[in-house]
C-alpha cells in the first residue's frame, strides 16, 4: 500500500490514519512533486482506511 505525498522528499514507510472511522494503514510514503494538489492513495490503502472509493477524506499521515 502507498501514499503519494507533496509531505516528504524522499521514500519513506509511514502510517495514515482516518479520523473518521478510527482505522489506520502501514504504507510506503512517495513524494508528490505537485505541492498543493492533495495526496493519492492506493486502492489497497483506501480499503484498509474504511474509506468508499469515491470519498476524499481527509487524513493524518505520520513518517516512521
Amino acid at each position: 500500500m502507498w501514499l503519494k505525498t507533496p509531505l516528504v522528499k524522499a521514500r519513506t514507510n509511514g502510517r495514515v490514519v482516518n479520523p473518521e472511522t478510527g482505522k489506520t494503514a502501514q504504507v510506503v510514503l512517495l513524494p508528490l512533486s505537485s505541492g498543493g494538489s492533495g495526496s493519492q492513495a492506493s486502492l489497497g490503502t483506501m480499503q484498509a482506511l474504511g474509506a468508499d472509493l469515491t470519498d476524499l477524506p481527509e487524513v493524518e499521515v505520520f513518517a516512521l
